[in-house]
Formats: structure tokens, C-alpha cells, sequence
């Protein structure tokens, strides 16, 4: 029978924990309840293993653990805190529910490592893997003012609202790439599929073309003498992207100056920098708000982003932060949001009021981050409609010139 782990208050309202055997969850809470005991927290002990077999779990461990996954044990986690249950446990308890096997395995070593009297952020910040540094700063900062439970709902929130922004900027900066990946695609295949079909079957007898139809014929012939080397440059064009994305030391410069062209790419620019912003906003927002210092808190954010040029500009806020500038003026040092956003930063901040500013400044951005890509998203619409036809249109009509000639 399966068993469950559970915590609950009994009629002193006392913590208690333990295991129990019961067909499922809701059976293993009836049968607290018959006990006189209220069970707050109840989880499947130990993890079901994969239904699907050897090969299942395999692809499990190779997947990399989502910011869902960790935002769904930070959820338990400050369910357990408050519920009572001590932080020497609740990674005990955590890892008999989590289902991916790396995130299992590092709260076990997580619960060995407090148990023996390790802070939970030291503990976690041994798995950079799993836990960023933003993430285990927030931890850091409740842990030392004793309010762990918090730790956990910002490390939440966190993984939410960054994991969001970042899809949204992935999306925004990947469909430029998608749009000429497929009118490639389209060209290609009008002009060695189409064309040289067309060629063979009905076109070799014909004694005068249209000069449609033989400017089609020349272009067919041309892109299969010259399809080598095209398929050549895309891939030496491909391994310079995979070069500037994942060997970025001696290439910063060169990958920075390409983050900036792509945000002011007339397609997606627009929206990822605005998703970037909304994000950079956010950020600083929770970690004000949890009490983290704002230089350390410009410097854990500048992690967070993903384009270079942007990463950049953050360092830069940080540097003028620590020289004991506003957060505002820094902006305008690097003409970074509009003049009265910036004032209100300055008047907030004086004001300590600075973390109230910053979520309202969030979601402002966060809501023009999402018009943005919905413009995005039917101007990229537009664009594939628009380039299909311009491909389809004149291969259709050579194609069928001869046949009504």
C-alpha cells in the first residue's frame, strides 16, 4: 500500500509529522482526521518510481531541472515552515516528493548539509545548477532576518516571474530566425523541387518561355550549382552564433555589439527589450522588497539577463549605484527609461519607498512587454503571409504561363 508523509496540528495544536500507509492522499487524511489531527501538509512517500520504465527515468535525469520544479518545492517548503515542521527536515520531506531525480538528490544532500548546521542558502548555493545566485541571495537575506518561510515565497516569485520573461524574450528573439528559416524553406522549395519537376514533365518540349518562366529556370539552375556553398555559409553562420552564445570570453565584444543590433531589430527588438526591462524591474522590485542591498541587488540582476548589451548597461547602473548615485540618475547616465520614470525612481528612493516604485514600474513594462508581442506576434503573421505569396506567386504563375501560351 502506498505511504505518505505528513504534517499536521492535533487537538493541542501541536506540530506533528510522520508516515502513513493509505490507497491515496484523501484516505491518508481521513484516516488523520480520525485520529484527531489536522494534516496541513500531505506528500507521497517515497516518489512513485517512472511508469514508462528504464528508458523514462533516463530521460527524466536528462532533463534539466525547470525553474517549475523549483518553484514548486519552494511552494512545499514554506508550506512546511509554517506549518511548524523544522527547517533541518523539510528537505527530507521535499525530496520524497520531487519528481526529478537531480532535484531528489539535491535536497537529500541539502537535508544531510543543514542537519549538520549549514545555513539553507549555503546549502543550496552548492548546486548553482539548480539555483541561481539571485534566487539563493533572497534565501540568504530571510534566512538572516528569520524569516525563512518568506526566503521561500520569494524564491518563488522569482522563479515565476523571471521564467515568464525569459520565454517571452526567447519567443520575441526567435522569430526573426523562424521567419527566414521557413521563406528559405518556401524558396527552396519552389525552386529545387517545383521548377525542376515542371522542367521534366512539361517545359524540355516547349520551343519560347515566357521570361518569367526561363528567369525561373536560370534561378533553379543557379541555386542548385551554388546549394553547396549556401548550405556552407548557414553552417559556418550557425557555428559563430553557437560560439558567440556559449563560448562568450574571448568574443564578449563581439557578442555584445550583436545583442544590441538584435534590440533594435525592426521585428522583435521592441519586445524583447521591453520583456528585458519588465524583467530588470522585477527583479529589483523583490529584492528590494526583501531586503537586499541595491548595489548587490543591481549585481545579482545583471546575472539574470541574457543579452549582453543589456548586462552591460546593468553593471554600469551598478558601478554608479555604488559611487553613491540615485537609481534613477543612473538610468539617465545610460538613457534608460524615460525622464519622469526616472524622477519618480529619484523622489521614491529618497522617500524609501523605492521597492513600491520599482513593482509599479514592473508592471508597467510587464504590460507593455505583452502588447509588444502581441504586435509581435501578427506583424511575424503578416510577414510569413506576405513572404510566402511573394515566393509562391511568381513560381505559380511562371509554372502556368507555358501551359496557357
Amino acid at each position: 500500500m502506498p505511504q505518505f508523509t505528513w504534517t499536521g496540528r492535533d487537538a493541542r495544536q501541536d506540530v506533528r509529522t510522520g508516515i502513513i500507509e493509505a490507497a491515496s492522499a484523501r484516505e491518508a487524511a481521513l484516516a488523520l482526521s480520525s485520529m484527531d489531527v489536522q494534516p496541513e501538509v500531505i506528500l507521497p512517500f517515497p516518489p512513485q518510481p517512472a511508469p514508462a520504465g528504464q528508458r523514462a527515468a533516463w530521460l527524466q535525469r536528462r532533463r534539466r531541472v525547470r525553474p517549475a520544479d523549483v518553484q514548486e518545492m519552494a511552494v512545499q517548503a514554506r508550506a512546511l515552515l509554517r506549518s511548524g515542521v523544522a527547517k533541518e527536515r523539510i528537505f527530507t520531506v521535499l525530496s520524497s516528493s520531487a519528481t526529478h531525480p537531480e532535484l531528489a538528490e539535491a535536497l537529500q544532500r541539502m537535508g544531510a548539509q543543514v542537519q549538520e548546521g549549514t545555513p539553507l542558502w549555503e546549502a543550496m548555493a552548492d548546486h548553482p545548477q539548480i539555483f541561481d545566485a539571485f534566487g539563493i541571495a533572497l534565501l540568504r537575506q530571510a534566512e538572516a532576518d528569520d524569516r525563512a518561510a518568506d526566503g521561500f515565497r520569494h524564491l518563488e516569485l522569482h522563479q515565476d516571474f523571471t521564467s515568464t520573461m525569459r520565454a517571452r524574450i526567447v519567443d520575441a528573439g526567435s522569430r526573426p530566425v523562424e521567419l527566414a528559416v521557413m521563406l528559405a524553406a518556401a524558396l527552396a522549395l519552389g525552386l529545387l523541387g517545383l521548377v525542376p519537376a515542371a522542367r521534366a514533365s512539361f517545359l524540355a518540349g516547349t520551343p519560347q518561355l515566357p521570361w518569367l518562366t526561363q528567369g525561373l529556370l536560370d534561378a533553379s539552375q543557379s541555386l542548385t550549382a551554388w546549394a553547396p556553398w549556401l548550405l556552407l555559409w548557414a553552417g559556418a553562420l550557425s557555428g559563430v552564433g553557437l560560439v558567440l552564445r556559449f563560448v562568450p570570453g574571448p568574443f564578449a565584444g563581439l557578442r555584445r555589439r550583436w545583442d544590441g543590433l538584435r534590440l533594435r531589430e525592426p521585428l522583435s527588438g521592441t519586445a524583447m527589450r521591453l520583456a528585458a526591462t519588465a524583467q530588470l524591474a522585477g527583479c529589483l522590485a523583490l529584492g528590494q522588497r526583501a531586503g537586499l542591498p541595491l548595489a548587490q541587488n543591481l549585481e545579482l540582476a545583471a546575472r539574470l539577463q541574457d543579452n549582453e548589451q543589456l548586462r552591460a548597461s546593468t553593471q554600469v547602473l551598478e558601478a554608479l549605484v555604488r559611487q553613491g548615485a540615485s537609481l534613477g540618475d543612473a538610468f539617465g547616465v545610460e538613457s534608460w527609461l524615460g525622464a519622469q520614470t526616472r524622477q519618480r525612481l529619484h523622489d521614491a528612493q529618497a522617500a524609501g519607498q523605492l521597492d513600491e516604485a520599482l513593482a509599479d514600474l514592473t508592471r508597467v513594462y510587464r504590460g507593455l512587454a505583452e502588447t509588444a508581442w502581441e504586435r509581435l506576434d501578427r506583424r511575424y503573421r503578416l510577414a510569413m503571409a506576405a513572404g510566402t505569396a511573394a515566393i509562391a506567386l511568381p513560381v505559380a504563375l511562371g509554372l502556368l504561363l507555358p501551359l496557357f501560351g
